[in-house]
């Protein structure tokens, strides 16, 4: 069994306080945990109000409400990203991690039951649900040495919901226990009567420190810049050796009143963080492999989906929040990967049961219409998405808002309304404050698309090209100057590095600016016709850019096929004279006549790497129009050879080897299925071990990671 760790017993700044003045009776317990979930469904209700006003009429005595509390904070901070709103959930975590702790304590001494389980099982629910919170607070903190203490807290939230677990089964149950991880009880020795007085943070580095790890960490990623792979080398802990039931074993059925909504509370919340924690760790990319071996545990992806969708069944905020994390898998990571099977499969019909269900539990929020909104998006109906986000409605929770605003963006740019498109990721700029960089960059790509196909129209508008090159050159460079705002283990995100390099790539190319440019060398002339025309950036991109974004971000799997056909057309930008010239199964190559003479005048644009994009993404759009055979073709003739050393240099893509590896084993599995499984895990596994680092392993490294998880499941 999982022993819970001295510092997890005492946190208080001082010792618990007598009986007399900190225990509550049962009614009181009850009424402080009723009015904990009323709150919180306040809170996915969006009705801030609401949930403030039930909060502060609750009693101080009940550590419950205080992680109510905390979970308002929490849910400002993380979407939001503000440094204020971070600083303050941390505190509130603090206090209610310290409130649970106290009131686990008291139970167990006067072995109080309030539900079927254990004395103080909700409260030490509690602590972990703090933990899980605690780490996300910490990794928003911008500081490499705080991002490594969560996954520790990742490992306490672990051994705290599989000591619930364990010790919940009979023993004649036949369910299997989960697995422990290493005790550090056993280095730190018993000091739980000592801990009292000390801070989280001081117990954390107490630990670490009786680890011999955390000057060693401070070490290393002060000198890495916060590098996880320069973390001295570990041993993973072992994959999961056998599945493990959903928690519960019936006892809400068998229990009534008081009790069976303190079972709920405790099965449900077992269920979404065991299920959280174990889908999150499934999805490391192959890169960070070391994340594993500081939290001591592998992730199981069977089982957090089982867990999950049991966690539903509760109509309370474990439930909402259960499924929230269900679609965000399912319109994220599980569609991010192409190899699916059968029992990977997009669960379209399932979701949208508990979708309609939690939407009438909640009918004023946005974040439920938001999400309504995507799994329309996965279906394929962008339209339909488009106008369920368009739809009035009032949004107290200005993160909410700025989540729906960026799916519009997202559906403006797959259909390629590259206007709307612009002018709403300009917006997300007023809205947040995540990442201005991105915003701005994607953009100037999109008024890029829009110069460039009012320049092939038949009936030029020079007023139109003129504006477009010049909003697509002012983004575009002023993009770079927004990077940094916002950190990930006290580097800048690995997005943002990818745009500032793209830039500092089209610049290079452009030839050396005259004197005149050089007094305003960012508001150059913007006319590309003109025998005088001054070298503008925008004439120094190779293939669509925009094109490149939406391959990222996964949009090709949600296009209908005119978009499909859009696609084709730009990434043949420089290839062919007129649309007519582009048919999905006889594209432009570098051997067209047009190419040749675009190279004559911009040579930058036969760089192995900008060939390898364009036939790379071209592969993928034919793909998934229904050309696999002509897809395969393309990619295997004109990306399969580019390696590691035709792309040495600055600013090049370092990511086509990886990137080409991972869609070679893509088109396998389309054509030959599971007679093809072989060839695809080697491919996979090739790119998973891809022996250098690239720019964009963190987004391609989970695609990788869910196709493996799909082969070892169909294996």
């Amino acid at each position: 069994m999982v022993k819970p760790v001295a510092w997890l017993r005492g946190k208080a700044s001082t010792p618990p306080t007598s009986k007399s003045s900190k225990s509550l009776n049962a009614v009181d317990e009850f009424s402080a945990l009723s009015k904990a979930l009323e709150a919180m469904d306040c809170i996915m209700a969006d009705d801030l109000e609401c949930a403030n006003t039930i909060l502060n009429g609750t009693s101080s005595k009940s550590s419950l409400p205080a992680l109510g509390r905390s979970v308002l904070s929490f849910i400002e901070a993380t979407l939001g990203f503000e440094a204020d709103k971070i600083k303050e959930a941390t505190e509130k975590l603090r206090v209610a991690e310290a409130a649970a702790l106290r009131d686990r304590l008291h139970a167990q001494k006067l072995q109080h039951k309030s539900s079927s389980f254990a004395p103080g099982t909700e409260y030490y629910l509690a602590v972990a649900e703090a933990h899980l919170m605690g780490a996300v607070v910490l990794f928003l903190s911008e500081s490499a040495i705080a991002s490594v203490k969560s996954f520790y807290k990742l490992r306490r939230a672990y051994q705290i919901l599989a000591d619930i677990y364990n010790n919940s089964l009979d023993e004649n149950s036949g369910v299997q226990k989960l697995p422990e991880i290493d005790d550090e009880k056993a280095e730190l020795g018993d000091t739980a009567d000592d801990d009292y007085g000390l801070t989280e943070e001081d117990t954390l580095d107490k630990s670490l420190d009786a680890l011999g790890l955390e000057s060693s960490l401070e070490q290393v990623l002060e000198k890495s810049e916060g590098d996880l792979s320069a973390l001295p080398e570990t041993r993973l802990p072992p994959q999961p050796a056998q599945k493990f039931k959903p928690f519960g074993n019936g006892k809400v059925g068998n229990s009534n009143g008081a009790t069976a909504v303190t079972d709920d509370y405790i099965q449900s919340g077992v269920n979404l963080c065991f299920g959280i924690l174990q889908l999150v760790i499934s999805m490391i990319p192959p890169a960070l492999g070391k994340i594993l071996s500081v939290i001591g545990f592998r992730g199981d992806r069977d089982t957090s989906i089982q867990m999950l969708w049991e966690a539903t069944s509760s109509d309370n905020i474990h439930g909402a929040l259960a499924l929230l994390t269900l679609l965000l898998y399912y319109t994220g990571p599980a569609q991010a990967c192409d190899i699916t099977s059968s029992d990977s499969s997009f669960p379209k019909d399932r979701l949208l049961t508990v979708l309609a269900r939690t939407r009438k539990r909640y009918p004023t929020s946005a974040l439920w219409m938001l999400q309504e909104a995507r799994m329309q998006g996965m279906n394929g109906d962008l339209q339909l998405s488009l106008t369920i986000l368009q739809t009035p409605m009032k949004i107290q929770m200005r993160q909410v808002e700025a989540l729906v605003e960026f799916e519009k963006a997202m559906c403006y740019l797959d259909l390629h309304e590259f206007e709307s498109a612009a002018q709403t990721f300009i917006n997300l700029t007023k809205l947040n404050s995540w990442s201005h960089a991105l915003y701005t960059y994607v953009a100037g790509v999109c008024y890029v698309e829009l110069y460039r196909a009012a320049s092939r129209a038949d009936n030029e508008d020079e007023a139109k090209i003129t504006a477009y090159k010049k909003n697509a050159e002012e983004l575009l460079l002023n993009a770079p100057s927004l990077i940094g705002k916002r950190r990930i283990i006290g580097r800048a995100m690995p997005v943002e590095l990818y745009l500032q390099r793209k830039v500092q790539k089209w610049k290079s190319w452009m030839p050396p600016a005259t004197p005149r440019d050089s007094k305003n060398s960012s508001s150059a002339s913007v006319s590309s016709t003109g025998a005088s025309a001054q070298p503008s950036i925008v004439d120094y991109i190779g293939t669509s850019p925009a094109n490149e974004i939406i391959y990222f971000w996964n949009g090709y799997k949600r296009m209908p096929r005119d978009a499909l056909e859009k696609s084709l057309l730009e990434l043949n930008y420089h290839y062919a004279t007129s649309p007519a010239e582009v048919t999905p199964v006889n594209t432009p190559t570098k051997d067209s006549e047009y190419f040749k003479e675009k190279a004559k005048q911009f040579p930058h644009i036969t760089d192995i790497d900008e060939l390898g994009v364009k036939f790379i993404l071209e592969s993928i759009v034919l793909r998934n129009m229904g050309y696999t055979e002509v897809g395969l073709k393309i990619l295997e003739s004109e990306v399969a050879h580019i390696d590691r050393n035709m792309l040495k240099g600055t600013h090049k893509e370092d990511w086509i080897p990886p990137c080409g590896l991972y869609e070679r084993a893509v088109f396998e599995w389309y054509i030959k299925g599971t007679d093809g499984a072989e060839k695809t895990l080697e491919l996979l596994n090739k790119a998973a071990h891809y022996s250098h680092e690239y720019e964009l392993n963190t987004r391609i490294g989970v695609r990788i990671q869910t196709g493996l998880e799909v082969l070892k499941t169909s294996s």
